[in-house]
């Protein structure tokens, strides 16, 4: 094998353990090449994430000879309930490809390979997963449009509002430390509406927000006659087109509208001193929301993504929220002719919470 063979040689195979070295270690290199901003991925990141998961995670790795990991293609778990049928998708996240590897075609061909391999092995009928979906950067966009079926679900927008436009009475909102007792009697009220959402039991919420090492979430309830009739959880976040506190998971159904304005009141209306010290409490710990100490006012707008075709979308704006463009493009590929993406893209319920941006 001549010697630029031997350098571009490279091996297609699924996870092993201990990988997670050379996975950490090519992509660090890579995304820090490419944000100025980048912090690199700790193995205690790692592990919340493609171990941890209660909805399992899918890797695709490229290797080269040397046991550098030079192309992965990633995704994470999502129990999804359709139309009462529970069934699994996955959110593509962490794909990249090592640019200090070989040639650009050889390149292309490690990360194209390792997602076939991703779609082989992780899409129904071999694997569990009816649908992926997720938000690449532009360059994964282009490649896996060409070689891996991607399609457009829709370009995000977002919803906005100063604070001050939505003040009202968060009396009614409990502030806690952890999720609630009751949010699985409430997503399945939701989900008897919405019909293709992300299953949201506890144990989904408790690893995806109480548990997640780097940042600390809000969680605000109300219940009523001993029942929780809503819940939201947000952190103050930076996003590629937006700043603010960013609702990161909505769940109230659409017959508790009393419930939704008491949230987003709670959401106007709290202080960052409050948020800091509702994310250090101890688990199960309640403030309320409506006597919150006085302090230093958090940012100075909420901000919500929502599919343009959910309820959401209006009854945000009809409180006082606008839209807002964003450059992220939603994709993605089914994998069963039962769901196809035409009907992904208008009964797909999701909050930002559902991707790896907040």
């Amino acid at each position: 094998m001549s010697s630029d063979r031997a350098r571009s040689a490279f091996e297609v195979r699924g996870y092993r353990a201990g990988d997670e070295h050379a996975i950490l270690a090519a992509y660090n290199r890579v995304f820090a090449r490419v944000d100025p901003g980048f912090l690199p991925r700790t193995e205690r990141a790692w592990r919340w994430a493609f171990v941890e998961n209660p909805s399992g995670s899918r890797i695709s790795l490229a290797v080269a000879s040397d046991g550098r990991v030079v192309a992965q293609y990633a995704g994470l778990g999502q129990r999804v309930v359709v139309d009462g049928r529970r069934t699994q998708f996955s959110q593509s996240v962490d794909s990249f490809v090592d640019p200090d590897f070989a040639s650009g075609l050889a390149r292309a061909t490690a990360f194209v390979r390792a997602g076939e391999r991703y779609a082989a092995t992780f899409g129904a009928p071999a694997g569990p997963d009816e649908v992926m979906w997720g938000l690449p950067v532009p360059a994964a966009w282009r490649i896996g449009k060409e070689k891996l079926g991607y399609e457009v679900l829709r370009t995000l927008t977002f919803l906005a509002a100063p604070r001050e436009r939505l003040a009202g009475d968060p009396s009614a909102v409990r502030e806690l430390a952890s999720v609630p007792d009751g949010v699985e009697r409430l997503t399945q009220r939701i989900a008897a509406r919405r019909g293709m959402l992300v299953l949201r039991d506890r144990a989904h919420l408790v690893w995806r927000y109480e548990r997640h090492p780097v940042h600390r979430y809000r969680f605000g309830a109300v219940v009523r006659g001993g029942e929780l009739v809503g819940l939201a959880i947000a952190r103050a976040a930076e996003l590629a087109d937006a700043r603010g506190e960013v609702l990161a998971d909505w769940l109230v159904p659409d017959d508790e509208p009393e419930a939704a304005r008491a949230l987003l009141a709670w959401l106007a209306g709290s202080t960052a001193s409050a948020a800091n010290a509702g994310s250090t409490a101890n688990a199960g710990s309640t403030t309320n929301a409506g006597s919150a100490a006085n302090g230093e006012r958090g940012p100075s707008e909420l901000v919500a993504f929502f599919a343009d075709t959910a309820p959401e979308w209006l009854a945000f704006q009809r409180l006082g929220f606008r839209v807002r463009p964003s450059r992220y493009v939603q994709v993605g590929r089914s994998y069963v002719r039962a769901l196809a993406l035409a009907d992904v893209r208008r009964r797909f319920w999701w909050t930002l919470g559902d991707t790896d941006l907040v």
